[in-house]
């Protein structure tokens, strides 16, 4: 559903449109918790949110909030808007291998050398299909055909 809310939005809207499927969400999660798990599991759920290790996940709550969905949505939505979707799309392949360096470099989490190997083969793919054809070797020109039936885009043709 978002995907369809930010593509049928003009490029001028698209912010608001990527902050609306960012911030729209919770409430009916919060509804469904609500039947599910009841409100004494999710009252309980709160306690212990003022020791560390309450802190710290509040701290990461609000980065995922922030940071990663509403600028992350908010760039992708602009990217989207100026760019074609056959451009900026395959650059999504790289949010495993981001988030699996950051782990790395911000956590010292280990990893295994397969995982950068990977993440390697990963770049390198996502390199070459973006630079692919701008040198004009790949890319193949067809001449646009007209339809049988032109459309008239004037409102009393669909009465």
């Amino acid at each position: 559903m978002t995907r369809c809310t930010i593509r049928g939005t003009a490029p001028d809207r698209a912010p608001t449109a990527a902050s609306t499927s960012a911030t729209g969400n919770p409430l009916p999660l919060l509804a469904l918790s609500l039947v599910v798990e009841g409100p004494a599991r999710i009252a309980g759920s709160f306690d212990g949110l003022g020791s560390t290790q309450g802190l710290l996940a509040l701290g990461g709550l609000a980065f995922t909030v922030v940071v990663a969905t509403l600028v992350g949505t908010g760039l992708w939505t602009t990217l989207m808007g100026r760019h074609p979707s056959s451009t900026v799309a395959p650059f999504s392949m790289l949010v495993p291998v981001v988030g699996t360096g950051a782990s790395w470099l911000l956590l010292r989490e280990r990893t295994s050398p397969t995982e950068p190997a990977c993440g390697a083969l990963v770049v390198a793919g996502v390199l070459r299909g973006s630079t692919r054809g701008s040198a004009g070797g790949d890319v193949v020109e067809v001449p646009a055909t007209p339809s049988a039936r032109p459309l008239d885009p004037s409102p009393a043709s669909r009465a």
